[in-house]
């Protein structure tokens, strides 16, 4: 009879040769992989609009005279990388994505790299499709944007996919995967994005892999239990009456089989699922939480250093300087202008009251006051543009992220 010791024991040495062969195939991964491509650019994860526009405004500094343009290009061909050949006076911002043809505007938000490619003529790239978190071995292609200044165009000559590295390449890509945090979009709609390896959801794969390994388990429990049966018929056949393992327990096919007994063959079968269930769930949480408590504390810290909380960049500094700035009364209206006004404007009501803040389109004229929380403005002439709009006031103050506060000068 085996004691519940050997089969600790047992387990235990089962999971440490799992252990060991997960990490023999990670090596050999590494170490067959090919050299990364000496033009290859460094690219960063977007996490949301707000790290594209500031991006773009710091690299070409457009004014009121000099707009940003995008160039958009789709490359059908599955591959590897993006080998791009071209002239630009200025450093070029891109943005791109694996194509997705499910989607209208052709690729997944969850799934956009932006980069910067060096100024110069003549010059060659290369950026990587595998660092992109939906990318696939038979993927559907690539979608790219290109950004320019309107006095100062890219003069792109050749744009191409490439296939290239080897199985290894492609498996270690996926595996890398699993290294991206998730992005958190904090105070603003609550979406998760999820984990992506090789196309495929991971709570998808570790689904699959739960209901593999339960039926695998289930398939053992029951080999045992027929083995036991056996071991119990023969013991009362020759005689000796011999107390075999099933003998301690109660039979599992008396009057009650679906009565789980300690002890019984059901109490070990039912351990063992709960063991499985746990070790899975166990496992996303266990991806999760790290990426959960850095985020948290990065929030914290900007909050304490910088008074920005989240994707909402200087609301709350907005919100204080007009404040300390004038008298808020319940006639006292703001007008709030950018890519994400419709809900800053949302914030800045509560922030304000009892002052209302609405989005520049509906108050324009009759706002006394306009706050832009992103570098999507000018000032011309004595007059404050944004959003299309355009009327004279006084900036009061700007702010470390690109906003600005600005005073309406009385309307005649």
């Amino acid at each position: 009879m085996m004691t519940s010791s050997s089969r600790a024991r047992r387990s235990i040495l089962v999971f440490s040769v799992l252990v060991l062969c997960l990490g023999a195939a990670t090596l050999v991964m590494f170490l067959l992989r090919t050299p990364p491509d000496p033009r290859e650019v460094p690219s960063t994860i977007v996490t949301s609009g707000e790290q594209v526009t500031t991006l773009v405004e710091r690299v070409l500094h457009p004014s009121a005279h000099q707009d940003t343009q995008s160039r958009h290009e789709v490359l059908p061909l599955p591959g590897t990388q993006l080998r791009i050949r071209y002239s630009a006076a200025l450093p070029v911002p891109v943005l791109y994505a694996v194509a997705d043809a499910a989607l209208a505007q052709g690729y997944n938000d969850a799934n956009l790299l932006v980069s910067v490619l060096p100024p110069g003529t003549n010059q060659e790239a290369v950026l990587s499709l595998r660092a992109l978190p939906g990318w696939k071995p038979r993927g559907a292609g690539a979608v790219l944007y290109l950004f320019q200044r309107g006095d100062q165009p890219v003069n792109l000559r050749t744009i191409a996919v490439e296939d290239r590295g080897n199985l290894a390449d492609r498996a270690w890509s996926m595996l890398v995967q699993l290294r991206r945090s998730e992005p958190w979009q904090v105070s603003s709609q609550s979406v998760l994005r999820g984990y992506v390896v090789g196309g495929m959801s991971l709570a998808f794969i570790l689904g699959v892999g739960f209901v593999a390994m339960a039926v695998l388990v289930a398939v053992v429990d029951l080999l045992m239990l027929w083995k036991s049966i056996r071991e119990h018929h023969s013991g009362n056949s020759s005689g000796q009456g011999s107390r075999s393992s099933l003998q301690q327990w109660p039979h599992p096919f008396k009057a009650h089989p679906w009565m789980v007994r300690p002890g019984s063959p059901q109490a070990g079968a039912l351990r063992h699922f709960l063991l499985v269930t746990i070790i899975f769930l166990g496992l996303y949480q266990l991806r999760f939480l790290p990426d959960a408590f850095a985020s948290s504390l990065v929030q914290v810290q900007r909050w304490e250093t910088e008074h920005v909380y989240g994707g909402t960049g200087d609301v709350y500094l907005a919100a204080d300087a007009l404040r300390s700035q004038a008298t808020l009364t319940p006639g006292t209206v703001a007008a709030v202008c950018g890519r994400n006004h419709g809900v800053e404007a949302k914030i800045l009501r509560y922030l304000l009251f009892p002052a209302d803040a609405f989005p520049s389109e509906q108050v324009w004229r009759r706002a006394a006051f306009a706050i832009a929380t992103l570098h999507e403005w000018q000032f011309y002439r004595g007059e404050f543009v944004c959003d299309g709009l355009h009327r004279p006031g006084t900036i009061l103050q700007t702010f470390p992220h690109g906003g600005v506060l600005v005073r309406f000068s009385p309307s005649r």
